[in-house]
């Protein structure tokens, strides 16, 4: 299961509560607990059936219950992919994790312009993609992609914590997540490429991408490392000098 809110938003979310088997679990008597944390385990929202409106058990015999947000949960949250997970405590105080998943927190316009931007650069659009007919990255794909990308220049040269609101050159994070499509796309087509030839002699080669995107990607990386490599040194002067006066100026 994986969920998403757009930052700021408010937003109620039917759950019906099965265990591994998918049968129904019964909630009577329990206490269900949500949990959204980053990737480093820092809990980010804690909701609790023990508060109705947080989380409100409809029909507990059914295994029914309604999660409720409200703008304050995300107000103070970054955009970006989390993960979640739904503990259930039993009457007799046993606690089973029922569901876990990815938690995203979309921003409420930014990630739409950075994608348009993208598919305009590599025409990631259906009636473009004439051979399978379909975009290539889903939405959720290319914001994953978005936020591999500011990682990654993030985590180039010096740390920084630059986010999707906040990062220093477009045409930059542009080709970073250029790059991370290449890879990640090239990666699936080269675990899915099989080779065959058909009795005429006939060879057909499915999912035969990877070498293309590999070519690509050497392409685009030098081009892309330099131009982080700038931002960085420029950001690094900047924050490092600022603007100092001369102290022969207090002479004058």
């Amino acid at each position: 299961m994986n969920l998403s809110i757009i930052l700021g938003n408010d937003k109620a979310i039917e759950l019906t509560i099965t265990d591994a088997d998918d049968n129904i679990v019964d909630l009577t008597d329990g206490l269900l607990e949500f949990h959204v944390t980053d990737w480093r385990a820092t809990e980010k929202i804690l909701k609790t059936s023990a508060d109705a409106a947080e989380i409100e058990i409809t029909d507990a015999v059914a295994g029914e219950a309604t999660l409720k947000f409200v703008p304050a949960d995300t107000a103070t949250l970054t955009a970006g992919m989390y993960v979640f997970y739904l503990d259930f405590t039993t009457a007799q105080n046993k606690i089973y994790t029922i569901y876990q998943g990815d938690f995203q927190i979309q921003d409420k316009g930014v990630s739409l312009y950075i994608r348009n931007r993208i598919r305009n650069y590599n025409g990631d659009k259906e009636d473009l993609n004439v051979l399978i007919r379909a975009q290539e990255c889903t939405d959720v794909e290319l914001n994953d992609y978005i936020a591999k990308a500011i990682d990654s220049f993030n985590g180039f040269g010096y740390l920084t914590e630059y986010t999707i609101s906040d990062y220093p050159n477009m045409g930059n994070l542009i080709d970073g997540v250029i790059l991370q499509i290449l890879q990640g796309r090239g990666i699936l087509s080269a675990r899915n490429m099989l080779t065959y030839q058909d009795s005429g002699g006939i060879t057909v080669q499915d999912f035969d991408t990877y070498g293309r995107y590999i070519n690509l990607f050497n392409t685009f990386v030098n081009k892309y490392v330099m131009q982080v490599t700038d931002i960085k040194r420029s950001l690094n002067v900047d924050g490092a000098y600022g603007s100092i006066e001369s102290p022969m100026s207090e002479l004058y």
